[in-house]
């Protein structure tokens, strides 16, 4: 697990968040705007600082967690049990099985479960290989939690049945969700679904949408639910908004310089970010 996350998990154990006051799907804390500000105010001065990091890494990716006492406890105390869950789908799942393996990345930051692996056949966008994505974030009370948790494994089920000799035989798909039970208080994506042929979107989309519509489990309205990732120069969906950001600041700072306060910059970045439709 990164430095970063685990900074954050203490940070989140020790201290009570306020959040801003607002039903927006980006929704950052009093102290992150503040930070925007003076970043943004450096920017006037300089317009080649470039923004495209910091957005990424503390608004798109990151949230803040519901000022909830009860869920904050329930959190820490099943921190345990459920990195236990995604161990024992490892230890399952990793025995160099083609159409089924589980692990998790380098730095232990996410869990994940591939089908198909070697049919992993992307296709290409102006030269471009693409990989299609689907996001999911879960409402934060136990009983959703409890929920989502408690019936993942007939996610996995009907994915590998799918994948197996079902809609999916002939495809690959990979999802994958926090390791640490922590990351979905401090990750806007929860969880992420890949499937790298156009056809498949609606085969992939559809188990998900059965899946949380018979174990009744809520989600967050997020501005955008699917995005495309550019293979070429590893650019994800998020580094794509966050570039598109920086450079509406840079025409913006460019036009209007002064004339408008770091204030007003940053909320008009906030608005964008919760009401654009991107289209890549």
């Amino acid at each position: 697990m990164s430095t970063f996350i685990r900074e954050q998990i203490e940070k989140f154990k020790k201290f009570d968040y306020k959040i801003n006051e607002n039903n927006q799907f980006y929704n950052p804390n009093k102290e992150k705007m503040d930070s925007l500000e003076k970043h943004i105010e450096t920017k006037i001065n300089n317009i080649n600082f470039d923004l495209t990091n910091w957005i990424y890494n503390n608004i798109i990716r990151t949230s803040n967690p519901r000022d909830n006492v009860e869920f904050k406890e329930w959190v820490v105390k099943n921190e345990n049990n459920f990195k236990k869950m995604c161990d024992n789908y490892i230890e399952r799942y990793n025995k160099n099985n083609d159409l089924i393996e589980a692990g998790t990345d380098k730095g232990e930051e996410w869990f994940g479960i591939n089908f198909n692996t070697k049919l992993k056949n992307k296709q290409t966008i102006n030269g471009k290989e693409v990989t299609y994505n689907y996001y999911l974030t879960f409402e934060n009370s136990i009983e959703n939690f409890k929920s989502w948790i408690n019936n993942f494994s007939t996610l996995i089920t009907k994915f590998y049945q799918e994948s197996l000799n079902g809609s999916l035989q002939n495809s690959a798909v990979s999802m994958k969700m926090g390791y640490s039970i922590f990351h979905y208080i401090l990750d806007n994506d929860h969880m992420k679904f890949y499937w790298y042929s156009k056809e498949d979107e609606s085969k992939v989309e559809g188990i998900i949408n059965d899946w949380l519509s018979k174990y009744k489990i809520s989600t967050a309205n997020r501005p955008y639910t699917k995005g495309i990732d550019f293979s070429l120069n590893k650019n994800s969906w998020g580094d794509l908004v966050a570039t598109t950001l920086n450079d509406e600041l840079n025409k913006l700072i460019k036009k209007y310089g002064n004339k408008f306060t770091p204030k007003q910059y940053s909320n008009h970045i906030l608005k964008m970010l919760n009401t654009t439709k991107f289209n890549f």
